[in-house]
């Protein structure tokens, strides 16, 4: 099976002259590639924002284009500015009106009956709805901004999927798109309307998936990619003046999808945040950093979304923050010296049934996976072959 994966990230907030968000394709064969590269230019696998915060502009913008110019990937830059940003904040605020009326009139129903006496399992259901309602309004701040950045996605995910290379590529045989998007459901929970209503439905139904992930930009590396260059161009936009600049417009005419039905889905899934298998790191290992991605290269269908739990903050408050459904869509991986609180929250892990597992434990995995790196790098110059060498001796040594 041939794979392309899409990664999407952004760089910038509400409020900011220009977003720009990065569309970055790679063919799965060029993975390994594209670890060099990061590993000559950091000694890392992955630009985290933390790595590269101290780089210079000129250096960043050397290694996009080297990417670029030596087809590791493709990349595509969108620009969001501030005048669409307006279009899209007027209908956001407009939705909340709406839903501020809604619960508005549920009140007033409930303190009607409250005040008859009548209706109380009607009037707790009204209750209990409205709590609900409101609950959006715990991180208020970020209501505006991932509504703007979830419909740039939506923007940019329909120009994939109408486009004639997409369509192209997955007319043959055993070939799939798979695209990760940063920040979790808020930013694709749109996917299952823009397929169904698509033109090309019967076609991308089955060949083409959308996934959001948490912190994905850490761990996945097309959008880890992604996030690295929208950054890069935001910092210094005059280092990429040969690179063409896609405005976005707030405007649904090529969409079979409402503003009003987006508008209302959004806020609906706010309410009801959606996390897929999810990995929660307890305590510290530099190895935490490859495991999503080690998981995902070995099943592609299924995406982890990862989180690190803080060495002093107690396991209930993340279940606070992030309810969890099922007790079979999470895996705790820890290392083997933990905190007090660490050590109490696996025990907490272990006593809920959750599948607990020591980092050790993928050892095997990460040694064949430094192994297949240093395999690709036979293919480099002998000076190159070295450093990668030595830089994985390092990593190997992690294992022991």
């Amino acid at each position: 099976m041939k794979v392309q994966h899409y990664g999407l990230d952004e760089s910038g907030a509400v409020g900011d002259e220009n977003i720009y968000f990065c569309q970055i394709k790679l063919d799965q064969e060029r993975e390994n590639d594209i670890f060099i590269q990061n590993l000559l230019n950091s000694k890392q696998f992955f630009l985290s924002k933390n790595l590269v915060a101290g780089w210079d502009p000129k250096k960043r913008s050397k290694v996009c284009h080297n990417l670029i110019t030596k087809d590791f990937l493709k990349a595509r830059i969108f620009r969001l500015n501030a005048s669409e940003q307006n279009k899209i904040l007027y209908d956001v605020f407009k939705a909340l009106g709406h839903r501020f009326f809604k619960i508005r009139e549920g009140m007033l129903k409930a303190y009607e009956n409250i005040s008859r006496k009548k209706n109380r399992e009607a009037t707790k259901d009204t209750i209990a709805d409205i709590i609900l309602n409101l609950k959006i309004f715990g991180k208020q701040h970020k209501i505006p901004d991932f509504f703007l950045k979830s419909y740039a996605y939506l923007f940019i995910l329909n120009k994939i999927c109408n486009s004639s290379l997409t369509q192209n590529y997955l007319e043959k045989d055993n070939q799939l798109i798979r695209v990760e998007i940063d920040g979790g459901y808020p930013f694709s929970f749109w996917w299952y309307n823009l397929i169904n209503n698509n033109k090309y439905r019967d076609l991308l139904q089955n060949k083409l998936f959308i996934s959001g992930i948490t912190h994905g930009d850490e761990y996945y590396l097309s959008v880890n990619m992604a996030g690295f260059m929208a950054g890069t161009i935001r910092q210094n936009i005059s280092l990429f003046f040969d690179f063409p600049i896609n405005d976005i417009s707030y405007n649904f005419q090529d969409l079979n999808y409402s503003k009003i039905s987006f508008s209302e889905d959004y806020l609906d899934n706010l309410i009801n945040p959606y996390i897929k298998n999810r990995i929660l790191f307890m305590g510290n290992s530099k190895l935490f950093e490859i495991i999503p991605y080690l998981f995902y290269k070995k099943n592609r269908s299924v995406v982890y979304e990862p989180f690190r739990l803080r060495g002093d903050d107690p396991i209930k408050n993340y279940f606070k923050n992030f309810p969890l459904k099922s007790s079979k869509k999470i895996l705790i991986i820890h290392s083997d010296i933990l905190k007090s609180q660490e050590k109490e929250n696996l025990k907490f892990c272990e006593n809920e049934g959750f599948e607990t597992k020591n980092i050790f434990e993928y050892k095997e995995e990460c040694k064949v996976f430094f192994d297949n790196i240093e395999e690709s790098s036979n293919s480099y110059s002998s000076s190159i072959k070295v450093k990668i060498q030595n830089i994985l001796e390092e990593k190997k040594g992690l294992l022991e």
